[in-house]
Parts: structure tokens; C-alpha cells; sequence
């Protein structure tokens, strides 16, 4: 008994499995990028083995806790703490077990009580809707390795056994010409609400699709349905269906009605219609055989079904069936006949009753102004139980639906607008899992505050006073409450089309940067402001040409057909350059180059491309599908600042919504004579500015522009912000904070990490006068920065670390916050936050960064945004932080020598700041990401998803938690190897933070799928790093 409790006590097994599990969950991220979700539940996330892993944790959490009595008084929050995860273990358990998800789908005026499960069941029965069913069992196939299945049933007294043959993974069918084979005709299928669908139709075989069926040289007698028969002769294939047909050939969009009965060839090229059925062929093969392949993996199609061969047998009788399905789609079944008895065999979902109905009354879809992407989307339903109604109710994104244990939330719609699909989710594991957040909330924060905690005890090693905890808890709860060259147009070019334009003198337009605009969420804002961000969400830079922000956006007004040839809408997708015909090397597109001109057609070039992504599940949508959608928003806010949409700046008389217009809208849509003096006004206005090279012409267009001025104070008094306000909006456009502290960090870190390198050596013995005026200069910038970061938020509306580049300004703020906190106990960890600050600032203005302030996503119009996102992305400034102390402490190691004994006290000095550093780092990440699970859970209906974001965020943990426990395994139990392990462990966040971003597939992703190449800076870096650790090791023994 004694040697299994020192088993299950041991700090190395702990730390053994604890590294084993955030391995297996690295791996589990890459294998479903590679092989889809079901081949990573099916090897990792769902497999006993893990489980075992985490229950065996979960008993040695538990042991510990009562070998070491942690449930007594003073450790008390520690005791908090570990018992946290005993519950949350728990409630993931009841989850797993207990617990179930499917998909509700429910079109309008329709009453729907059936969902079909998340999970794929195997099901044999006695063929029909309400067949006796014989065997029913969940089931997770991997694409990796020989899957194997079997399971034995009775039916009628006799035993029957059903053994897998075969599994081939999103199956599809393709073919081959070969001679002496059939005819095959490749179809594409399609009706008003569904998604197009291929079929591969072999001579004699016949499909059905809603209740028209195709058959090929075969004949059909179905009563009550339509007929499209189709005869394949002599090479060349001929229809006759049972109803009229029409046809639309597409190169030359001629239409021809095609009579019922009647025989006509089949041809490429043409759209076949047969009510609301429509029919494209993609091939037609007069000799050939169908071979079914497995499909690579891509982000770019929707997955194809698995096709499964079963072999059932019984008495020395064998038959064989060839079954398709997946996980999300009910399987209708083949039919196998054995010993006289017919089954139905099915692999896919399967509907679950639920104990109450659910009516749409509507499904409301909106879109971004002059755009056809989707803003949002709600479902207004009624549920009925027992046939009655009990309530109404609207389920959008972040207002789920809860009722009698079940959650409702909106996942995605039709293609009509006319259906909506609900996720549905019953989580008996929620309550435990709740439980358990809050009290790992507690003991973290009772740890961090108990005077014989762990970080106190580090606070006494540095000779501090309580008074630094308190400030770092009350600096936490407060806290959380460009540089790439310009890519303009070819100097030729930028020349001719600079020589076009009419000159706008600044201070004509810096006055219409005054001038207030609506943008199309209602905010009242500084036209300034609109100004850049069309520039840098179209162009990525709020100056093009030399051109400001105000003057580009007056030329776009005046000259729009100039702008249209202007090289200045951003494509960055090596893929999407090459749908739109641009050359190698070109990172820009014109407005006219988007759109295909053939004789009087204009086509737009992604139009098909931006529907099919819109009917993608967001999860779904690889790295070009966003591109694409970020390009045609850019595409529509170019056509909408050239037909002046965009320009809302005249207010409407008695509105009661207080909505402004853009001067086209005013004018006829306002009273005549309201709508005759804005005509005077905004024609008066843009007649001035034809000519402003003269101070007295300058003079008279900023009258105009006071007489619009005029009018916005007038009739839109109510929501007219003030002057003050006007102006400190202007500021932070001008000032670009931001991007100058970038200057600052990096200067005045460096410079103060050069004096601190002396005081080591020696070489100056009062630096004091030097390192004070430093401090003073980083304190103003951390000044600056924080102002910038409320003025951010009071513009936006919004926390300002809901996208990539406010979260990085924050990170970079909360790593200057950690410099200070530490800087009288370690002034070189001071200077070390002002170069890592700097570092942070700079990537969040590369081109890849997208600096405007935008609306957010529905998902992200939460509050839960304000605590979950500040949390984490606040903790990779202190983690961050500890890595690079931690490098530079191996970097001492290297040039540490007997003759400088001194820099082990600095060594000691670093590591105590270092181990503080990640406590509260991995203080804030772990509390934030399980704070992103109640989120995720009030958003979507499940706390956990295994999405390689939050699994990331989850290895991230688990590593930290090794290096922060690491003082109890004594082969890591000096300040070499805490060196090593703060440095290394970064890399998770790293790969949290971009890694996860740009080469996983998830929710939080932005990638395809897609290989894509690692830069060569990070090779670069590994191999310092490396270098670093092995010439350190030598001089890893420092003076007790």
C-alpha cells in the first residue's frame, strides 16, 4: 500500500503524465488538420487511454491532497485549488458520458421535434421508417490504421454476426474511360434550399434525389414521381423526362423549354431545370468504370461520406452490403437480404426525439450595407410542449436558447433564408464544471494574496514588501476591467494617375476631416476617422500617392472613375491572386480588376465564390475562404465610397432612429425643400473644391463645409458628438501612439539594457541618474500607451483586445505593466519588458495586421469578451516576460566565469523575478481560458470543444504548470534548468498565439489546412536558443 501511494505522490510521474497528455493533445491538433475531427477523437480525445491519463491524474491530485493534509487551515487555498480540477474532471466525465449534441433543423411556418445527433451510429433494422431495430451502437473511425469492426445481434432466434470489411474515409467516386466499359453520367443536383450535390449515374443503375428520379438505360415506374430518363447511343446521350424541362446554355444564356415525353439529346454547357430541381452534367462518358477513392483532406470542399463495406453472416450464410454515410447526415440505409430475412444496414446520424416541439416564425439574415455578407442572423421560435405553445422566443449568436435541459443556439441557415439550423446540446456536466471554475478562480487568487504562499515567499526573497502583491492584484483587476515599406503603384503609373486628380490643399481637407459621418452600425464619428479606415481596410495604409487619409477620400468623391484604376485593394492569398489575373509579385488589385468585362457584362469575379463560403459553417472556412470574404469586403467599401454610400453626413429632420443618409439619399428621400438645400450644399461644396490652390478658394470650401456643419449640429443635435470629443478622436488618429512607442520601447530598453550590463561589469559605479530618466521615459510612454488603449476603447465601443491587433497593443501593454511591477527588484527584467513591448508593438503593424477598428463578430458582442480575452492575452506579457528573462539568464550562464561570481546573485535575482513572473502569467491563462469556456458555453452551447485554439491553450497550461512545479523533481531543481524550461515553454504560447492561427484548422483559426512554409526566423531563433542552452550547461553550478 505504501509503495502505491509513493506511486501515485510522485512529482516525476506527475510531471511525466501531465507532459504525456499535452503531448498527446499537441498531436491530436495536427492529426485532425491533417485527417478531420473523427480521426482525432477517435486516437486521442475520445480514446480510453486518455481518459485513463486523466483519471489516473485526477486520483493522484486526490492523494496528494490527503498525504499532505492540504485540506488543513493555512493551506486552504491550496487545497481551493486542486480540488478544482477534481471537479472539473468529474463534470467533463458526465459530459462525455452523459452528454449529447445534435443539429435541428427547422424551416419556416414548419414545427420540428427531431434532431439528428452530432454522433455516427452503425444501425441494423427491418427496412422502413419504423423498422425494428436490431443493433445500434455509436461509433469514431480513424483514417489512420486498418479500422476494424464487429458485433453480433439476434433477430428471430437466430444469432447474426457483422464484421467491417473495409472503411474508406470521405469516399468519392470518380471515373475512368476504359474500353469495353459502361456509360456514366457525372450530374450535379441542386433544389432552392439545399446544397449542390454530385452523382456519378452508371448505365442501369437509377437515384432519386427529393422526388425526381434520374435513371440511365434503364427503365422506371414510380407513380407520383417525376421521370428523367436518360439513353446513352452510339457516343452521344439522349433525355426524355415525364415533365416540361428548361434549359439555359450558358456561354450564351439562351433559354429553351423542352416538352415532357419527348426525346432530346444531352448535352454540356446547359442548365437543366424540372420545377425546383436543377441539373448541371459535368461529364459524359460513353465507356468507362466508376473507382471510388479516398478524398484528400481539404478546407475548399465539403467533405464527401464514407463508404463501409459489411459482411453479415449467420449459419454459414454471408452477405455483403456497401454502406455511405458520416457523422451530420441521416443515412437512408442499404438493404441486404440473408437466410430469408431482409435487413437495412445505415452508418451516419440518427434523430433523437426531444421532449418538446420548435416552430420558426422567421429567420431573419442581415447583411452589411451595399454588400451581400452576412452581419448576423436570428431565428424568432416558438417552442410547444404537448401540443401547446409554451413562449416565443429569438436565439442568435450569444443568446442561446435553454429549456428543460436542453440549449438551442444558432449555428448556421439555407440558402434561401428560408430554414434555420440549431445546434442542440445536453450537458448534465455543466453544474461539476461550473463548480470547478469558480473554486480554481478562488485558490488562485487566495494563493496569490496568502502570506505563506508561493509568490509571497518570492516576494520575501527579493526583500519586498506586501505592498508589491497588493499592487500587482489591484494592477490585475484594473488591467483586465508602419514599419513595412508602402506598396504603391509603379512610379509611372502612380505619375499618370497623380497628374489626372484634382489637388485638395490639406486644410480643406483636414476641415471635411471634421465633418461628422453615421457610419452603418449608428456611431457618430469624425469623417477623419472614416477616412482611414476605408484607406487602411482597403489599401492597409492611411496614405496613398501622397495623399492623406481626408484628401484621398475627397479625390475618391470627386474623381471615382480616376480611383477605379488606382492598384490599391490588398489581396494577400497567393490563390486569390490568381483568380483575379494578377501577376506575380502584385499585392494589390484596382477596383476594375475584380470584375470581368465582356461586351456590355460586368461580372463579378468572386461572387460564387464569396455564396459558397457564406453557406460554410465558420469552422469550416480555411485560410483562402476568409481572404476572399476580407476582399470582398474591400471590394464593397471601394464601391461604396465611389458612389458616395458611405458618406452618411446629412441627418433626417424629425427621425426618430436618428438616422443619417449619404447626399444621393437625402435629396430624394428627404422633403423637397430639405432635400434642395442639402442639393445646394453638397453640390455648392464639391464645386469649390475644383479649384483650391488659392487661399481665398481654400476659404470658400471650408464655408461650405461649416454650412453642412451647420446643418449636422441642427438636425442631428441629439447624437452630434461634442467638440471635445470630436477632437480627442483626431488625436489618436493623428498621434499613431501605437506605432511611435514602437521607437520608444525599443530605443530606451536597449539603452537601459546597456547601463544595467555595466553596473554588472562594473564599469560604471553610479548609473543611478542615467536608469531614473530611462524610467521616466518608459513611464511616459506606459502613459501614452494606456491613454492610447482608453481612447481605443472609448472610440470603438468596445474592450480593445477583440482582434489580433488590439490584442497585441494589450499584450504589449501588460508586458511594460510587468516591467514596472519588477522594476526596483530587477531593472534588467525592466529593461527587457521595454524591448519585448517593443517587439509585440511592431508585429501588430505588419501588413498581416489589420489595424482598423471594425465591428466584431456576433460571437465576440459579449461581455465575456472584456474578461476572457484581457486574461489571456494580458498573461503572454508576463509569460513572455519570463522567457526572455530566462534567455537572458542563459546568456549569463555562458559568459559566467569564477572571476565574476558576482552575476550569481544576479542569476538568483532573475530566477525569483522569473518564477513570479510566471505565476501570475499562468495565474491569468489558466483562469482565462476556463473563463472562455463558460463563454464558449453561453455562446454555442458547449464549454469544451477540442478546438485546436482552446487545446493549445490547454498545452500551454499543462506546460507551465510543469515548469512552475519543476522545484520539486530535483533533476530540474536549479536556476539552469528554470532558465531552460521558461524558455522552451514559450514556444506553446507561440504556437497558441500564431502557430494555432496560421497552420491549424478550428474555430479561432485562419488557416487552411494548407502546407504552409515556416519561416526562416524561426528556425533561426530555435537554433540561438539551442546554442544558448549547450554553452550555457557548463557553467550551470552557481554558489549556494
Amino acid at each position: 500500500m505504501q509503495n502505491i501511494i509513493k506511486i501515485l505522490t510522485s512529482m516525476k510521474l506527475a510531471a511525466f503524465l501531465l507532459a504525456i497528455f499535452a503531448l498527446s493533445c499537441a498531436t491530436a491538433t495536427f492529426i485532425e488538420n491533417d485527417y478531420g475531427t473523427q480521426t482525432a477523437r477517435a486516437l486521442v480525445y475520445n480514446a480510453h487511454w486518455f481518459e485513463a491519463i486523466q483519471a489516473l491524474l485526477g486520483v493522484m491530485v486526490a492523494t496528494m491532497m490527503i498525504k499532505y493534509k492540504i485540506y488543513l487551515r493555512p493551506k486552504t487555498p491550496i487545497f481551493i485549488l486542486h480540488i478544482a480540477f477534481i471537479f472539473i474532471l468529474i463534470g467533463s466525465a458526465l459530459t462525455r458520458y452523459a452528454g449529447y449534441e445534435g443539429i435541428l433543423h427547422v424551416r419556416e411556418g414548419e414545427v420540428e421535434n427531431k434532431m439528428l445527433s452530432s454522433e455516427a451510429y452503425i444501425t441494423v433494422k427491418v427496412p422502413g421508417d419504423k423498422g425494428k431495430i436490431f443493433f445500434e451502437k455509436p461509433i469514431l473511425l480513424s483514417a489512420i490504421g486498418n479500422e476494424k469492426f464487429s458485433a453480433s445481434f439476434e433477430a428471430d432466434g437466430n444469432k447474426y454476426l457483422l464484421n467491417m470489411t473495409s472503411y474508406i474515409p470521405n469516399a468519392i467516386k470518380t471515373v475512368e474511360q476504359i474500353p469495353n466499359g459502361k456509360a456514366i453520367i457525372s450530374l450535379v443536383v441542386s433544389d432552392e434550399a439545399g446544397d449542390p450535390m454530385q452523382k456519378l449515374l452508371a448505365s442501369g443503375e437509377t437515384f432519386e434525389y427529393n422526388d425526381t428520379i434520374f435513371a440511365l438505360n434503364c427503365d422506371v415506374n414510380a407513380t407520383g414521381k417525376k421521370i428523367v430518363k436518360f439513353v446513352s447511343k452510339d457516343g452521344k446521350f439522349y433525355m426524355i423526362a415525364s415533365e416540361n424541362i428548361k434549359t439555359l446554355e450558358m456561354a450564351t444564356r439562351l433559354e429553351e423549354n423542352l416538352t415532357n415525353n419527348d426525346v432530346y439529346e444531352f448535352t454540356k454547357g446547359k442548365l437543366y431545370s424540372i420545377e425546383n430541381i436543377s441539373f448541371v452534367p459535368r461529364a459524359l462518358i460513353a465507356s468507362g468504370q466508376v473507382v471510388i477513392k479516398q478524398q484528400k483532406k481539404s478546407k475548399k470542399m465539403q467533405s464527401s461520406d464514407d463508404m463501409l463495406t459489411f459482411e453479415l453472416s449467420t449459419a454459414g450464410l454471408k452477405a455483403e452490403a456497401v454502406v455511405n454515410g458520416q457523422a451530420g447526415v441521416l443515412d437512408d440505409g442499404t438493404k441486404i437480404a440473408l437466410g430469408g430475412k431482409e435487413f437495412e444496414i445505415s452508418y451516419g446520424s440518427k434523430t433523437v426525439e426531444l421532449p418538446f416541439s420548435t416552430k420558426l416564425n422567421k429567420f431573419t439574415l442581415e447583411r452589411y450595407p451595399g454588400s451581400m455578407s452576412p452581419s448576423s442572423y436570428k431565428s424568432l421560435v416558438e417552442v410547444y410542449e404537448n401540443g401547446k405553445k409554451d413562449f416565443e422566443y429569438e436565439i442568435y449568436m450569444n443568446h442561446t436558447l435553454d429549456y428543460k435541459g436542453y440549449r438551442l443556439f444558432q449555428s448556421s441557415y439555407d440558402s434561401d433564408e428560408k430554414g434555420t439550423v440549431l445546434s442542440v446540446s445536453s450537458d448534465p456536466g455543466k453544474i461539476p464544471t461550473y463548480i470547478g471554475y469558480i473554486l480554481l478562480a478562488l485558490g488562485m487568487i487566495w494563493s496569490f494574496f496568502n502570506t505563506t504562499g508561493r509568490f509571497a515567499q518570492l516576494n520575501q526573497m527579493l526583500n519586498g514588501s506586501k505592498m508589491a502583491i497588493v499592487a500587482v492584484a489591484i494592477t490585475l483587476f484594473f488591467g483586465n476591467s508602419t514599419l513595412k515599406a508602402e506598396q504603391n503603384v509603379t512610379k509611372d503609373m502612380a505619375t499618370q494617375i497623380a497628374d489626372s486628380f484634382i489637388p485638395i490643399d490639406k486644410s480643406v481637407s483636414d476641415r471635411f476631416g471634421r465633418l461628422m459621418v453615421q457610419d452603418m452600425q449608428g456611431r457618430i464619428k469624425p469623417i477623419n476617422t472614416l477616412a482611414i479606415e476605408i484607406m487602411n481596410k482597403v489599401y492597409g495604409k492611411s496614405s496613398i500617392m501622397g495623399m492623406d487619409a481626408n484628401q484621398a477620400l475627397l479625390s475618391m468623391l470627386i474623381q471615382p472613375k480616376n480611383w477605379q484604376y488606382v492598384k490599391m485593394i490588398k489581396i494577400t492569398h497567393p490563390e486569390l491572386k490568381k483568380m483575379l489575373g494578377l501577376p506575380d509579385g502584385e499585392d494589390r488589385a484596382s477596383f476594375n480588376d475584380i470584375f470581368d468585362t465582356n461586351g456590355q457584362d460586368v461580372s463579378y469575379k468572386l461572387a460564387l465564390a464569396v455564396d459558397e463560403i457564406n453557406k460554410k459553417k465558420p469552422s469550416e472556412r480555411g485560410v483562402l475562404d476568409k481572404d476572399i470574404l476580407k476582399v470582398d469586403e474591400r471590394v464593397n467599401v471601394s464601391y461604396m465610397v465611389f458612389t458616395g454610400q458611405l458618406l452618411r453626413i446629412f441627418p433626417k429632420p424629425n427621425d426618430g432612429n436618428n438616422t443619417w443618409y449619404d447626399p444621393a439619399s437625402a435629396i430624394m428621400g428627404f422633403q423637397p425643400e430639405v432635400g434642395s438645400n442639402i442639393k445646394a450644399m453638397i453640390s455648392g461644396y464639391f464645386s469649390k473644391l475644383e479649384n483650391t490652390k488659392s487661399a481665398e478658394a481654400c476659404a470658400e470650401a471650408n464655408k461650405m463645409a461649416d454650412f453642412i456643419s451647420e446643418y449636422q449640429q441642427k438636425v442631428g443635435a441629439k447624437v452630434y458628438p461634442s467638440e471635445s470629443r470630436i477632437s480627442a478622436e483626431i488625436f489618436y488618429n493623428k498621434a499613431d501612439i501605437f506605432k511611435n512607442l514602437i521607437y520608444v520601447y525599443i530605443l530606451v530598453g536597449f539603452v537601459l539594457l546597456g547601463v544595467e550590463i555595466a553596473k554588472i561589469a562594473k564599469l560604471r559605479k553610479d548609473l543611478r541618474g542615467i536608469t531614473n530618466l530611462l524610467r521616466v521615459i518608459l513611464g511616459l510612454g506606459f502613459l501614452a500607451h494606456t491613454v492610447n488603449l482608453a481612447l481605443r476603447w472609448y472610440i470603438s465601443g468596445h474592450a480593445p483586445w477583440s482582434d489580433g491587433f488590439e490584442s497585441m497593443t494589450y499584450i504589449a501593454w501588460a508586458t511594460i505593466l510587468a516591467g514596472f511591477i519588477f522594476s526596483k527588484k530587477s531593472p534588467i527584467s525592466f529593461a527587457l519588458t521595454a524591448i519585448l513591448s517593443a517587439i509585440v508593438l511592431f508585429v501588430a503593424h505588419l501588413s498581416w495586421m489589420d489595424p482598423q477598428i471594425t465591428n466584431i463578430v456576433p460571437v465576440l458582442k459579449s461581455y465575456w469578451l472584456t474578461i476572457h480575452v484581457s486574461m489571456i492575452t494580458a498573461s503572454y506579457g508576463f509569460l513572455a516576460l519570463g522567457g526572455l528573462i530566462g534567455f537572458v539568464s542563459l546568456i549569463i550562464f555562458v559568459f559566467k566565469d569564477e572571476s565574476r561570481a558576482h552575476l550569481d546573485e544576479t542569476l538568483k535575482e532573475l530566477a525569483i523575478v522569473n518564477e513570479m513572473t510566471l505565476i501570475i502569467g499562468l495565474m491569468m491563462l489558466t483562469i482565462g481560458n476556463f473563463l472562455g469556456g463558460v463563454w464558449a458555453n453561453e455562446s454555442w452551447g458547449r464549454y469544451w470543444g477540442w478546438d485546436p485554439k482552446e487545446t493549445w491553450a490547454l498545452i500551454s497550461i499543462l506546460v507551465y504548470t510543469i515548469v512552475v512545479h519543476s522545484r520539486f523533481i530535483p533533476v530540474f531543481k536549479s536556476i539552469y534548468a528554470f532558465s531552460v524550461l521558461s524558455v522552451i515553454a514559450f514556444s506553446s504560447i507561440i504556437m497558441t498565439y500564431f502557430g494555432v492561427n496560421f497552420y491549424l484548422t478550428g474555430l479561432h483559426s485562419y488557416a487552411s489546412g494548407d502546407p504552409i512554409p515556416v519561416p526562416t526566423f524561426i528556425w533561426v531563433m530555435i537554433a540561438v536558443v539551442g546554442l544558448a542552452i549547450v554553452l550555457a550547461y557548463k557553467n550551470r553550478k552557481i554558489q549556494s
